[in-house]
């Protein structure tokens, strides 16, 4: 690794770590607010989400284009997933709450700002924390939030897309809201984060590089219809054809 790469590697963490932290001092006091009045309070906490993800994909050389309509308010958002840039980069784009695993509210710093900011946190495995989490769900859309989580459970390599796991698909069957496939593509395999590589360290590698292009394609609102199962089949296929990567068959 060259000098040059390293010292744009620290510019850049100082930068993301210094311009997060002045993005919570407004996300924090929007968590605070939901428990006053919940769309007020999530309005405040998801647009300062919005303008974080501009700020992190300028510094982070990542320019984004978008493709179709943005998703309207009040409606679940599904992508395939390649890495934590997924977040930024559908941020910058338009305010909402993301979904979870529930190993992120640990990390330290980024977990606090990630919950004050509307991300919902769930259990793998555990039907108790599924269940809250949809109900959550169905409480934020009913507020006129975006909510968007990534079906594949897991972030790939980018090369495919993994099968779609349901449980959370209940939310816009019990609520009658549409979702809204988008297929991420980036033009850097920087991006992906499927090796063993820990937050930071892929973070750093990404620190270092010289930033890539992300493309969003944004496909039409699907109404709820049929079983969770079914629902998480035909979007799995939407959001395969938008991005223009083949089916996991394993």
């Amino acid at each position: 690794m060259s000098f040059k790469a390293i010292d744009l590697r620290v510019l850049r963490l100082l930068a993301s770590v210094v311009w997060t932290g002045i993005a919570g001092f407004v996300v924090v006091p929007g968590g605070i607010l939901r428990t006053l009045s919940l769309p007020l309070g999530l309005k405040v906490s998801t647009v300062a989400g919005h303008i974080w993800g501009k700020g992190i994909c300028w510094i982070l050389g990542v320019k984004v284009s978008v493709q179709g309509p943005l998703p309207p308010k009040g409606v679940v958002v599904v992508a395939n997933h390649w890495s934590w840039l997924d977040i930024p980069v559908l941020y910058s784009v338009f305010p909402g709450c993301f979904i979870s695993r529930h190993e992120v509210a640990g990390w330290i710093g980024f977990g606090v700002l990630a919950r004050a900011g509307g991300t919902l946190f769930v259990v793998r495995g555990k039907r108790a924390g599924a269940r809250k989490t949809i109900e959550e769900m169905g409480e934020w859309l009913g507020a006129g939030a975006r909510v968007v989580f990534f079906p594949e459970g897991r972030a790939w390599n980018g090369k495919e897309i993994l099968h779609f796991k349901s449980t959370l698909f209940s939310a816009p069957i019990n609520s009658g809201k549409p979702c809204v496939p988008i297929g991420l593509a980036y033009g850097s395999r920087e991006a992906a984060w499927a090796s063993e590589m820990s937050f930071p360290e892929h973070f750093a590698s990404f620190c270092a590089s010289g930033g890539c292009e992300a493309r969003i394609f944004i496909g039409d609102p699907v109404m709820p219809k049929g079983s969770r199962k079914e629902m998480a089949a035909t979007l799995r296929k939407s959001v395969a054809a938008l991005s223009g990567l083949p089916l996991n068959m394993d």
